[in-house]
């Protein structure tokens, strides 16, 4: 979910003093590769990132695996700083929020939906550096194609809309239809 209105270099030390002025205070930023690029949605991206957070997030509360995050919260990933549309933090990584205004452990699944405004290529850039960090799955959901693009530090694996996705090890005994995850749209 990224547009790009205007391009600044900038340190991350810079970029923190950025993101909490007042006028940017209801606004959404990332810090990628010194370049600051505001997030902005649509409805359909929106309702998918919503769906995948109760489905995803409901698993993972009952099986008390750990918590999630929206988009809300930021990752410092490397020298860049990421607001992914969904991420998971295991136990075993971190028993509970901190508190941290940009968070600093990798979590184990990151969500990206593609916004009309992203590019793919810079999606699949962004699920790369992600795994180079530590990031054991990152999902990149792509509505326009009715598919979902699963990477992990082994493989890259597409499913369309007959596909069933497994959690595997980040989120054991969890499948989900990907026909669901575009169900309500037309």
């Amino acid at each position: 979910m990224v547009a790009n209105p205007k391009q600044q270099q900038m340190t991350l030390e810079e970029f923190e003093r950025f993101a909490v002025l007042p006028e940017n205070r209801h606004r959404r930023f990332e810090l990628i590769d010194g370049e600051v690029v505001e997030l902005v949605s649509n409805e359909i991206p929106a309702h998918i990132t919503s769906l995948l957070t109760i489905l995803v997030g409901s698993f993972i509360v009952q099986h008390q695996l750990g918590y999630t995050t929206s988009s809300e919260s930021g990752f410092r990933i490397g020298n860049n700083d990421y607001m992914p549309d969904f991420a998971f933090i295991s136990k075993q990584r971190r028993e509970k929020p901190a508190g941290e205004t940009w968070i600093t452990v990798v979590p184990d699944l990151v969500i990206e939906v593609k916004s009309p405004t992203d590019s793919l290529v810079g999606l699949i850039s962004k699920a790369a550096d992600y795994l180079e960090a530590g990031v054991r799955t990152v999902w990149v959901v792509l509505p326009e194609k009715r598919r979902v693009d699963v990477y992990t530090q082994e493989d890259m694996l597409q499913y369309g809309v007959e596909g069933l996705i497994i959690g595997g090890d980040v989120l054991p005994g969890f499948t989900l239809k990907v026909a669901e995850i575009f169900a309500h749209l037309s």
